[in-house]
């Protein structure tokens, strides 16, 4: 995976933006396609498939948004941005039934997480590709167009979490070097400053330490570093916005596996935040091949099964896995769709349906 630096200043403002482009007829529909039992092939998202020579291609992430379904691809370790000289785009399939975009040429290597809060879709930039302005840390439409957001000295911005308190985010990844860091605004973007740098010492250094997931259960914002390929684990966090200080969540509370020799704690392994989902109230983590659920106290087994996690349109939360497709109440799993060996990489339930994302640029759905 890249470690480019950016050489920036803590400053603030916008980059550039975009025109929303309407969504286009799908030149690309498969004749020959079959699809899953019940599901429509829409085609393949011409901007992914453009990346599919850069090893680009595949839709790491689907989200419902203002009627639409967003997709994410590209390929951070393969830098396909750079390689193909597009970067990546924030695109969608759309209502009318093709696919468009709201914000071209996002100087990213890879797009694999939307958040959306207050009303606005973010989309961190996890990796800036060749020609990235300094500060180039996510897109979004927060300021009510689409445009990327400077942001803090980060190497990578892996993800982004709201605030109750208005004009209050903070962004999760590494400043370059060998340190995981959060920052935080409380102007909605336009100036950073540094929450928490993770201590390593420096014998353990290795240069990917990094923050990769934030969640909020109420007023705590969770996270937790991943050390590296040498570090020692570090503790779970959460920053309590009302009281504006940081915290350390006990290891019993959230240790869900291991032996005598490895202990297993929420968010060991994770490096794609949508692999951590959650709805203000709990937060659903897929660690060690399973799926868990956490309050903020405690931490309890939802599947025994590796899956994707989504959140729907309608506020919940949503699980595929190889046996199906589930909404996630709690600590209750319950069957929306019971097929086994459903294709894609990604899923999201949007406008009654659930959507499905290929590794070959496909996107499917069917009637819920």
């Amino acid at each position: 995976m890249s470690r480019r630096t950016l050489l920036v200043g803590v400053a603030g403002g916008l980059l550039a933006t975009a025109l929303d482009i309407d969504a286009v007829a799908n030149p690309l529909l498969d004749p020959t396609g079959t699809p899953p039992a019940g599901f429509t092939f829409h085609g393949r998202a011409p901007d992914a498939l453009a990346h599919t020579a850069y090893s680009g291609g595949c839709i790491h992430t689907l989200i419902g948004y203002q009627g639409r379904i967003y997709y994410g691809y590209g390929n951070y370790g393969a830098n396909s941005g750079s390689a193909s000289g597009m970067g990546t785009n924030v695109s969608y399939f759309g209502s009318a039934g093709g696919f468009g975009s709201s914000f071209t040429s996002f100087r990213t290597e890879e797009i694999n997480t939307y958040r959306r809060f207050g009303g606005a879709l973010f989309a961190p930039c996890i990796d800036p590709s060749s020609g990235a302005p300094a500060g180039n840390s996510f897109a979004s439409n927060l300021d009510g167009r689409w445009a990327a957001f400077v942001g803090p000295p980060a190497e990578h911005v892996f993800d982004v979490c709201d605030s109750q308190n208005a004009g209050e985010y903070l962004l999760a990844g590494s400043s370059g070097g060998f340190s995981a860091v959060v920052w935080r605004t409380t102007d909605y973007g336009r100036t950073w400053a540094e929450l928490w740098r993770e201590p390593e010492e420096s014998a353990s250094m290795d240069g990917y330490e990094r923050f990769y997931w934030l969640t909020r259960i109420g007023n705590r914002i969770f996270m937790r570093a991943d050390p590296g390929t040498k570090g020692t684990k570090p503790p779970m966090r959460y920053y309590d916005t009302r009281r504006q200080r940081m915290n350390k969540v006990p290891n019993s509370a959230v240790t869900v596996g291991g032996s005598k020799f490895y202990t297993v704690i929420l968010g060991d392994r994770v490096q794609r935040a949508n692999q951590v989902c959650g709805d203000g109230r709990i937060a659903y983590f897929i660690t060690d091949g399973k799926v868990f659920a956490f309050d903020g106290a405690q931490s309890s087994q939802v599947s025994s099964v590796w899956g994707v996690l989504s959140p729907g349109d309608d506020g919940r939360i949503y699980l595929k896995d190889a046996t199906g497709v589930y909404v996630l109440t709690g600590t209750t799993k319950t069957t929306i769709l019971a097929q086994a060996d459903l294709p894609g990489v990604s899923m999201t339930v949007a406008n009654g349906r659930i959507w499905l994302g290929g590794s070959q640029s496909e996107i499917w759905s069917r009637p819920l």
